[in-house]
């Protein structure tokens, strides 16, 4: 993840602090597990680590592919985000707050994504990203869904970029956007 972030950003590798490496592929990960989660009301898609497979790619989104099983009974994050979240805290230097943000920026991009794609279940897939967005340990509590969404943390990206520029370099839902 250090060389594609490098090359993004047009630096050497070891310019890439591991902290906003691990924060981007957690990003990167976790809404590949998030998205099936919030249109399973409307297709029921499980997800677990069993059934859960995907392929490390640099310089893009991880494929990730789903295997049949029963759908999961409750709602609620899929546990392989708790997980992987928990995972991400105890390798990197990359703060809780930083990650749970790009859990959040997840569920809120998923939602945009689905009803761009399918805009007749906008409403559905709103509700179902503010549900996700209320539970601890996102504790959003009003949620604001869709493009006005801006999450309460950043996800270190601007930090690929060296120099003052860097700043510019934000994701839209980004708390130092504007």
């Amino acid at each position: 993840m250090r060389t594609a972030l490098a090359m993004m950003g047009g630096v050497a590798p070891e310019a890439i602090q591991e902290r906003v490496a691990a924060s981007v592929a957690h990003l990167g990960l976790v809404a590949r597990l998030v998205a099936p989660t919030l249109v399973a009301p409307l297709v029921p898609l499980p997800v677990s680590l069993e059934n859960a497979w995907w392929q490390a790619q640099v310089g893009g989104p991880y494929p990730l592919s789903l295997t049949r099983s029963e759908p999961p009974g409750g709602q609620g994050l899929p546990e392989p985000v708790t997980q992987l979240t928990e995972a991400v805290l105890r390798c990197a230097e990359v703060s809780a707050k930083v990650l749970w943000g790009n859990v959040a920026s997840a569920v809120n991009s998923a939602a945009v994504q689905a009803s761009a794609a399918a805009p007749e279940y906008t409403t559905a897939a709103y509700r179902a990203a503010e549900a996700l967005l209320r539970d601890a340990p996102l504790d959003a509590q009003a949620p604001v869904v869709g493009k006005a969404f801006q999450r309460n943390s950043c996800c270190l990206i601007y930090r690929i970029a060296p120099g003052p520029a860097s700043r510019r370099t934000v994701c839209g839902d980004c708390v130092l956007r504007g």
